[in-house]
């Protein structure tokens, strides 16, 4: 028991070092991005997408929606861009953005679905094949 304990808590530190790897290259990039670097920036929005996808999969959101919220962050990012601290770890604030536009993404689905009309009832608006409409009378 003792040994696998201690085979997941080496496990565990050895995600923290890659993960902790990763958020200083996204700093890194961000910031020479924010001094006006293209190339970093370039880097960093290539590098984002894969990491925007599993954390919106973590804050709920669904396969289908992932396309949408991984482009609404990444224009999050591109207009919050000059709000960035470099002092402060980039994949906590990349995070923060992601469940936000998970939730706004959510809510913008809920709100079009509710405006929808459901294939069963469209039906019911149709004329019998082979009907012809009534023609409109002016002046009844």
């Amino acid at each position: 028991m003792a040994s696998n304990d201690s085979r997941a808590a080496v496990a565990r530190r050895g995600v923290d070092e890659r993960a902790k790897a990763v958020d200083m290259r996204l700093r890194h990039l961000m910031s020479d991005a924010q001094r006006g670097d293209k190339a970093a920036y370039a880097a960093l929005l290539k590098d984002c997408p894969h990491i925007i996808r599993a954390v919106a999969r973590r804050h709920g959101a669904s396969v289908e929606m992932l396309d949408d919220v991984v482009q609404d962050v990444l224009l999050t990012i591109h207009r919050a861009r000059h709000t960035y601290d470099p002092e402060r770890p980039f994949l906590v604030w990349l995070s923060m953005i992601t469940h936000r536009r998970v939730i706004d993404t959510v809510r913008r689905i809920g709100r079009q679905g509710a405006h929808e009309v459901r294939e069963p009832a469209a039906y019911e608006s149709y004329s019998e094949a082979g009907q012809e409409p009534e023609p409109f009378a002016a002046g009844s």
